[in-house]
């Protein structure tokens, strides 16, 4: 299948190749992966936080919640750790959102890698294939909904390049006159229409035959001699 993968998704791929996390089963271990990256994973009854503090990575993750929604704020809290730096409160507005907008596009990736999902059979209605990945990755319908849309999205991408490249890749379409095809090219040339069409002028502008006749062998005899130097032998 033709599929147009993002940077962000062959980033994940090596990331957790490296990690040598290879299947939604290891990938569910995220106890593992927080001791991979040195961050210290906490359950606590509050909202799901992350931070660096006195130089210690840090994820509290809300235990209040269903598991499927933990591990999904698991994936979007590692994704601020990974790649955002600072205070939050001390950043405009517009920075707050795309790195919330950038931490949630992680998450779908980190939790639902793509080349896992090329993996797997998809199911012949597209709800039973989003019931299937929430359950093999588990986490929830919505969450894997989504996450197929991506997906799909970038296989239809593929799609669209695929055929525009053909379209670009064809010879231009040259507009030719139709060409007019010579039945008479096998005849002499005294047999050519042309030619019959040539002598019958001759006649309405006064030739006699006789003088017809001598124009025509001296023609015959000048293509006879032509003719015959041009000959190859064998």
């Amino acid at each position: 299948m033709d599929y147009m993968p993002t940077n962000l998704e062959m980033e994940i791929e090596k990331e957790l190749k490296r990690l040598h996390v290879r299947s939604p089963l290891q990938l569910l271990d995220v106890e593992t992966i927080a001791d991979e990256y040195n961050i210290l994973l906490k359950a606590h009854k509050g909202p799901s936080i992350s931070g660096i503090f006195s130089g210690i990575k840090i994820i509290k993750i809300d235990s209040r919640l269903h598991s499927f929604l933990q591990r999904q704020q698991f994936f979007h809290e590692l994704g601020h750790v990974l790649h955002h730096y600072g205070d939050q409160q001390e950043l405009p507005e517009s920075f707050k959102d795309l790195q919330e907008y950038r931490a949630r596009n992680f998450a779908f990736h980190f939790a639902v890698p793509t080349f896992m999902l090329h993996k797997i059979d998809f199911l012949k209605y597209r709800s039973e294939t989003v019931d299937m990945i929430a359950n093999t990755f588990q986490v929830t319908i919505d969450f894997a909904n989504e996450r197929l849309k991506h997906y799909e999205n970038q296989v239809n991408g593929a799609l669209f390049q695929k055929e525009f490249e053909k379209l670009v890749s064809l010879p231009p379409v040259v507009n030719e006159e139709p060409k007019t095809i010579d039945i008479y090219g096998d005849l002499p040339f005294w047999e050519q229409p042309d030619f019959k069409t040539f002598i019958e002028g001759l006649r309405k502008t006064g030739f006699r035959e006789e003088e017809i006749r001598n124009i025509v062998n001296q023609i015959k005899r000048k293509e006879a001699n032509a003719q015959s130097h041009h000959i190859i032998t064998y």
